[in-house]
């Protein structure tokens, strides 16, 4: 049996202030390699200043293109409601998100609301198989 190899985060946003437009950071690094994966974390590092929160957005692509919100599904009375997955922190944390991944081309946006001061994210990622 082999040992798995682990690999340090590839940075795709370096530190830096969040904006209230939302700043897309593409997975370029890996688009070779995406393909062959079917697991996406993202480590995410986020410094609350003066906004009321801050958003993350995953998004897939299957040409580089034509982009869809990663999304999630929830059921009620046997409804199915489909939904983009957005990540709102209201307070410094690090923290990862994990989730399957079965395309070509991920992007990642950011954004902030509110007063954006002294307000901070970094995102590492990496790409494995489960």
């Amino acid at each position: 049996m082999s040992t798995p190899t682990y690999t340090m985060p590839t940075p795709i946003r370096a530190s830096a202030v969040l904006t209230t437009g939302e700043v897309f950071h593409e997975i370029v690094e890996a688009k070779d390699l995406i393909s062959n994966c079917n697991q996406l974390s993202l480590y995410i590092n986020f410094t609350k200043g003066s906004l009321t929160n801050a958003l993350v957005k995953v998004y897939t692509s299957q040409d580089g293109t034509n982009w869809h919100a990663m999304s999630d599904i929830t059921y009620s009375a046997g409804v199915g409601t489909v939904s983009p997955i957005v990540l709102t922190l209201t307070a410094s944390a690090a923290f990862t998100f994990q989730h399957e991944i079965n395309t070509k081309f991920i992007k990642v946006g950011v954004q902030g609301t509110g007063t954006v001061t002294n307000s901070l994210m970094s995102i590492g990622v990496n790409l494995g198989n489960k």
